[in-house]
């Protein structure tokens, strides 16, 4: 319920303060953990299945807050959406495809509205943006 009222409130508020301004970055590392707070001294998240919350190598998360090195993310997970705490040195900014411009494809995704996360993208049939393969990032 509260990640479902966080996105409803970060939904609400797009475009209307710059404070909720989102940037994407890339992973890094492999196997990073999500964790409650801003350091290692808060425990990994779980993924909802009882395993530990980690991003792989390569996915793209959006982030706002920064804190004790460590980067507040959002992303989209095999079936939920989750926020949590990752080390600062396992991101890197990650580029606006210059093709598509960010928005992950030309025919859009009606689940995720383009935004081309691989998750759902690849699976729904529609066409992604060639040169991002759908991600909308470099």
């Amino acid at each position: 319920m509260k990640k479902v009222l966080f996105l409803f409130m970060l939904l609400l508020f797009v475009g209307t303060a710059e404070s909720y301004a989102q940037k994407a970055y890339r992973v890094t590392g492999n196997n990073v953990n999500v964790r409650e707070g801003a350091g290692k001294n808060y425990p990994v998240q779980d993924d909802g299945f009882g395993n530990k919350l980690q991003l792989y190598k390569g996915q793209i998360v959006t982030g706002g807050q920064k804190k004790n090195g460590f980067v507040n993310v959002e992303f989209q997970g095999a079936q939920y959406f989750h926020d949590g705490w990752v080390s600062a040195q396992f991101l890197t900014p990650a580029k606006v495809c210059a093709k598509c411009k960010g928005k992950g494809g030309f025919g859009k995704c009606p689940t995720c509205n383009g935004q081309g996360w691989k998750v759902c993208c690849r699976y729904t049939g529609k066409k992604l943006c060639s040169a991002c393969d759908g991600e909308g990032y470099k």
